[in-house]
This record gives C-alpha cells, sequence and structure tokens, in this order.
C-alpha cells in the first residue's frame, strides 16, 4: 500500500518513517496524529464507512467483472483492467476537477481507487507525476486530493456521513500550507464498481478555495488498505 497523504507527512516531520499502513490508521482513525487546530495540518477522521452493496439506482452499478484483477494483487505499477460497463461514458467516464484560491486556479485530470478494509473506497485524484499506479519509488505529482470515507451504496456523501476531501499542493500553487481540509463537501455517484471503476461529482470548500468537477478513478491494488 503506498499513499501521498502518509508519504507527505512523513516528509514534513510529522510522523515517523513507520509503515503506510500504519502511518495512515494513525491519522484516519482520529488517533492524535495531527490537531486539527494547527494552521498548516489537520487530523483526518475517516469515520466507519458502512460496507454494503452498490446502489441499485445508481447509473450502471453493479458488481465488478469476474475477470477483474485480484484486489489483493501486489502490482503496484499498473491498474485493474477488464471491460467497464458501458453505461459510464462520456463525462462519468472523465477527470475533470479544478481547483480555486483566489485568482490561482489548477486541474486535476486523473484519479485511482482502493478499497478499505470495512468496504469503503479510497480515492487519489492528481495532477502531474506518474499516470501509473503509486509506489514508493513514483515521481511527487504536482498536487494531489484525497477523498476517504465513500461508502459504497451510499448514494449522495457529506462531510455528516465521514466524507473527508483533503489538498496536497505540493508544488505550493494554490496554498502555502502542507494541508487543506475539506470545510463542506458532497461526493454524488455516478457509476460505483468497486475493483473496478468508481465514478462521482465533487463540491468542496476549503478555508480558501474551492474543488468542483467529476471524477472516473480505476482501480489501484497499491491503494487498497491494510
Amino acid at each position: 500500500m503506498f499513499r501521498w497523504l502518509a508519504a507527505w507527512l512523513v516528509v514534513l516531520g510529522v510522523v515517523g518513517c513507520g509503515s503506510a499502513a500504519s502511518t495512515d490508521a494513525g491519522l484516519l482513525d482520529g488517533g492524535g496524529g495531527l490537531d486539527a487546530s494547527a494552521s498548516d495540518a489537520s487530523s483526518l477522521d475517516a469515520g466507519a464507512p458502512d460496507a454494503g452493496l452498490v446502489d441499485a439506482g445508481a447509473q450502471g452499478a453493479g458488481a465488478p467483472d469476474a475477470g477483474a484483477p485480484d484486489a489483493g494483487s501486489s502490482d503496484a505499477g499498473a491498474a485493474d483492467g477488464g471491460p467497464v460497463d458501458s453505461g459510464c461514458v462520456g463525462a462519468c467516464a472523465t477527470t475533470t476537477l479544478s481547483l480555486s484560491f483566489g485568482t490561482a486556479m489548477a486541474p486535476l485530470d486523473r484519479a485511482q481507487h482502493g478499497l478499505e478494509p470495512d468496504g469503503g473506497l479510497y480515492v487519489e485524484a492528481h495532477a502531474g507525476g506518474d499516470s501509473a499506479c503509486p509506489s514508493m519509488s513514483s515521481p511527487t505529482p504536482l498536487r494531489t486530493v484525497i477523498i476517504s470515507g465513500l461508502r459504497v451504496g451510499g448514494g449522495v456523501q457529506t462531510l455528516d456521513a465521514g466524507l473527508r476531501v483533503t489538498l496536497l499542493d505540493f508544488a505550493g500553487t494554490l496554498t502555502t500550507r502542507p494541508l487543506e481540509r475539506a470545510v463542506f463537501a458532497r461526493a454524488t455517484p455516478r457509476f460505483v464498481a468497486p475493483g473496478q471503476l468508481v465514478s462521482y461529482t465533487l463540491e468542496v470548500t476549503f478555508d480558501g478555495g474551492t474543488l468542483t468537477g467529476g471524477f472516473a478513478a480505476a482501480h489501484c491494488p497499491s491503494l487498497d488498505g491494510p
């Protein structure tokens, strides 16, 4: 498992150089990894996403194709292959996220998802870097947005339901803070096939900016939870 939040916090010296799995667990369960009152970093409460089936009302929702690679695969180099339900085409199958902080604007043009042990989804959306699944040797992207706490079959989700959205602006294009945590977020499903492809629209507000648009995220085994 490789997740940019854990790696970035190690670089900042906020946490030690432990495994990515233990680092994520300490931060996302609110276990005291970061003081929420700090101006440059915030703890993330991943909540306890409910496991469940894909909402039959969601467009094109369905179980992953049986031919898709096993989610436990150790191959971090490529997103899972296999056919994607033709119900997710056009905008549904495209990542077009836009960040705006004051007069500065910047896009995110690709996304990938991992599977959490409790049945939830973990998503990273990026600009720059390598389009392959992330690994310890991946080049640092320009910016990354982390979406956690997504519940499969949960319909529209907000912060109250455990959704969390965090911006890591590695290049400092939009903000000089190491972390920007959402103060408002809404995720609306367009297509949900965990382990294959998930697609949502996002409306997010940070203290100093916004994130809007949609993402289509293929599965990356390296983003799966421990």
